[in-house]
């Protein structure tokens, strides 16, 4: 299962990357700390943020031990009291745990109908990215996003009902290398770090890219499945991003700054009189 959709270099048309930015901070905070310029860099950590959008979608929506999870009454009630009692016949040991699993799925498949667990992650994720979506590229967008979410679904409905218990873990821990690859941009292995005053990194949140996933079996074993994958704040693509970000922000403020004293100075000059020096300068 691949991310094709996410070759995509998704443009801004005539919106500023300001109000994109803006537009995207207030739909998913991650975005705070993404740069929208046009450069290799901005481009290469503002694509992994579409990566993290998608898979922490597919992680809350459908990779749940108990999908799908919106046939289920009152179900952020429900839905952890079953994930309590499959961790409790876990610890008892033996195929309890996994004979109980595969009827209580059976019965949530019942009362799920026609449901399919689309929909939830198809609207939550063209809601995140609306802003970086072009209305050419849109449709093309959501074909390929619907073919991840079926695959998606497809491998979990045999997953979730394997004798072995499948954990998806979308939180990367930068210490456990061996569960989780650190990603970067090749080529910025030997580019020199800002200083670490100029860059507040440890407020930014790891970006999950693919979940770590990990199966336990009766016998209380657990097998890694899939290695997760993440970019890291720490990672010398996304630092010199909000190297790039802060000194954008401030020739930003700079030319604002000085616009804003050029129209004072010349309302100044306006009403002084002809031999004023304020006069003289703009005139």
């Amino acid at each position: 299962m691949g991310f094709n959709l996410l070759a995509y270099r998704r443009q801004t048309g005539r919106q500023h990357p300001e109000a994109v930015h803006q537009d995207l901070s207030k739909l998913s905070p991650i975005f705070e700390s993404t740069p929208i310029w046009q450069s290799e860099i901005s481009e290469f950590v503002r694509l992994r943020h579409v990566r993290h959008v998608i898979s922490t979608c597919l992680c809350d929506f459908i990779w749940q031990p108990f999908f799908p999870q919106n046939c289920l009454p009152n179900r952020e009630v429900v839905s952890p009291f079953l994930e309590a009692v499959s961790n409790s016949l876990s610890v008892s040991g033996g195929r309890g745990e996994s004979a109980w699993r595969v009827l209580t799925l059976r019965g949530i498949d019942d009362l799920g109908g026609e449901s399919s667990g689309v929909e939830p992650v198809m609207h939550r994720v063209l809601e995140i990215l609306q802003p970086l979506i072009v209305l050419s590229e849109s449709a093309g967008f959501q074909k390929d996003l619907l073919k991840i979410i079926n695959e998606s679904i497809t491998l979990w409905k045999v997953a979730r009902k394997d004798e072995a218990r499948f954990v998806v873990e979308k939180y990367p821990d930068h210490s456990d290398k061996e569960n989780w690859q650190a990603e970067d941009i090749r080529g910025f292995e030997n580019v020199s770090m800002p200083p670490d005053e100029k860059i507040d990194t440890p407020s930014i949140t790891p970006l999950c890219l693919f979940p770590h996933i990990l199966q336990t079996t009766s016998e209380g074993e657990s097998v890694r499945v899939h290695q997760g994958s993440a970019l890291f704040p720490t990672s010398h693509v996304w630092v010199q991003a909000l190297s790039e970000k802060k000194e954008h922000e401030e020739e930003l403020a700079k030319a604002v700054s000085d616009a804003r004293w050029k129209v004072n100075a010349r309302r100044m000059s306006s009403s002084a009189g002809p031999n004023s020096p304020v006069k003289e300068r703009f005139s």
